[in-house]
């Protein structure tokens, strides 16, 4: 185990080591959907009413097509915090970028434990896979945009591993964190 957590450590700087630097400058300005996501969550967060005047929105029109709200309600706090800049609206995308490698690698660590590998490969797995998703193009370029495709990949990530461990413990814990996810 002790392997892993290194393993997880430095895949997580060598994410960090990709996706940190001019993070709110590259990609250069917030592209029309951004925007969009960002306006709404302010729009939200100081009168309760979407752009078209709809409180408290169960889904977030914008420029013709229909949004899922998860991502603008949770830009909501970071909106607060940080005022309505390229920084606040991309960082939910960053901070669920690093829950993804978390979550493939406990995965990639269940599988490992239920592969007939060696000792030795078995200890590997993870770290391979934690280090192949924080260096890939495309878990740096959702990390760097505000897209729901991340989180998406995320809640994926935590209900697969949900999943895995209802069928380990029926506890009514594991079932309600399942019924969560």
């Amino acid at each position: 185990m002790k392997v892993v957590l290194k393993g997880f450590i430095l895949a997580f700087i060598l994410s960090c080591i990709v996706r940190l630097p001019f993070f709110s400058q590259i990609p250069a300005g917030l592209n029309r959907d951004e925007a969009a996501l960002g306006y709404n969550a302010f729009s939200i967060l100081k009168t309760g009413r979407d752009e078209y005047g709809k409180l408290f929105p169960i889904s977030i029109t914008s420029f013709g097509d229909q949004k899922l709200p998860g991502y603008v309600y949770t830009l909501i706090p970071f909106i607060q915090t940080f005022g309505v800049t390229p920084f606040a609206v991309r960082l939910p995308s960053l901070l669920a970028g690093w829950l993804v490698l978390f979550a493939v690698g406990t995965l990639s660590f269940q599988v490992a434990e239920g592969l007939n590998l060696r000792s030795s490969v078995k200890k590997f797995f993870p770290i391979i896979a934690m280090v192949l998703v924080a260096i890939s193009p495309w878990g740096n370029h959702f990390s760097r945009t505000a897209y729901e495709g991340i989180c998406s990949i995320h809640s994926c990530s935590c209900s697969t591993k949900t999943l895995e461990v209802f069928y380990r413990d029926r506890s009514a814990v594991v079932i309600h964190s399942a019924h969560l996810s």
